[in-house]
């Protein structure tokens, strides 16, 4: 929780580390991919499995930050260990309307 939530020096210097303790089952998959789409925002990037929330600038109701291949998300997010896109958020009354597909 404490690196979650970091400056992104600290986030990016032990995301390493974490992916190890993944693959060596130490650690949850779905904490991997927390932190890798908040370096991903942080970094004006699109994340990866739609976990980061932000505001939107006009309409000021709070958005899923902007996601690569949307169409696609609940696939990884089911791989890491995460529920699907519609019900996280939910919490935010957020409607996601993306067709979803699979590769």
């Amino acid at each position: 929780m404490v690196i979650q939530h970091a400056p992104i020096e600290t986030q990016e210097k032990y995301l390493p580390l974490l992916e190890k303790s993944v693959k060596s089952g130490d650690s949850q998959g779905n904490h991997l991919a927390l932190l890798e789409d908040r370096i991903q925002m942080r970094n004006g990037k699109p994340q990866t499995y739609g976990s980061q929330i932000t505001r939107d600038q006009e309409s000021g109701k709070q958005i899923v930050y902007e996601i690569i291949d949307p169409e696609y998300v609940n696939q990884r997010r089911k791989s890491v260990g995460l529920g699907s896109i519609e019900d996280y958020v939910q919490r935010w009354d957020i409607d996601w309307t993306v067709e979803q597909k699979e590769r």
